[in-house]
């Protein structure tokens, strides 16, 4: 097994090479400096890559390259229930990080990329994310009922849910949900990564800064429910210093 060094990649995940979409990249490429190394992952179907992404350290991937993972989608288009697949692709391609961020293109954080994920260098959490909530908080969400297997059954009342714009996953989580997804299970990330890793032991961090999985050491709360949210679409980043804000549309900017 190839030994795991004590370094963090970052991902960018986008299909858009515009301009404020690579400055996003580069921000969170110059705050990480020292803490590991940043990457724009690029999906791309037609096997071109824009000249803007060819300049900078990118990984980039196909719709085949996700299907060939085996893992079941829910749907056949990849994104966005399946935007867990690039990470997994990336994982298996660069085993040696012990932490992987991802980061969804339409995030903002309203203050250094650097505090940020500075925050969480010595934070041993396995998976970490916002607004983690069990089945109990929100019975009526819309994905509870993706997750499934053919022979196996986690109750309802044991699911647990996140919202994953930005999300880290140690080395340990990825493997276990890589052979989890290989070996039959399917679901919304959002209900699929969090509930498989708490049925195995591992430790979640609500970067929400509230609920069960909440840090009972340091009080880190960098968003709420206001600033990271599923809709609607902000036109601009928020007022609120040091606080993520998503989704910010390039459309609506």
């Amino acid at each position: 097994m190839q030994e795991v060094k004590h370094k963090q990649a970052f991902l960018l995940l986008s299909n858009n090479p515009s301009d404020k979409i690579v400055s996003l990249y580069k921000d969170i490429q110059e705050a990480t400096k020292g803490m590991g190394n940043a990457y724009f992952l690029f999906h791309s179907n037609i096997g071109i890559i824009p000249d803007k992404i060819s300049k900078l350290n990118y990984f980039s991937f196909s719709n085949k390259d996700l299907f060939d993972l085996k893992y079941i989608p829910l749907e056949p288009k990849f994104m966005p229930i399946s935007s867990h697949f690039p990470l997994f692709y990336f994982y298996l391609n660069h085993r040696n990080y012990s932490q992987y961020w991802l980061i969804e293109d339409d995030v903002r954080f309203n203050g250094d990329w650097f505090d940020f994920f500075s925050s969480f260098v010595n934070d041993q959490s396995d998976f970490i994310s916002s607004h983690i909530k069990p089945f109990s908080e929100n019975k009526q969400w819309d994905w509870w009922n993706s997750l499934r297997h053919s022979k196996i059954n986690i109750p309802h009342e044991s699911r647990i849910r996140s919202f994953n714009p930005v999300c880290r996953c140690s080395n340990k989580a990825l493997h276990l949900l890589h052979n989890e997804l290989r070996n039959g299970w399917i679901g919304h990330h959002e209900v699929l990564l969090p509930t498989l890793l708490k049925q195995k032991g591992l430790k979640l961090l609500d970067i929400s800064g509230e609920g069960d999985y909440k840090n009972t050491d340091v009080n880190i709360k960098f968003c709420s429910d206001e600033t990271m949210r599923f809709r609607p679409a902000f036109k601009q980043i928020g007022d609120e210093q040091n606080v993520l804000y998503h989704p910010i549309k390039e459309s609506l900017v």
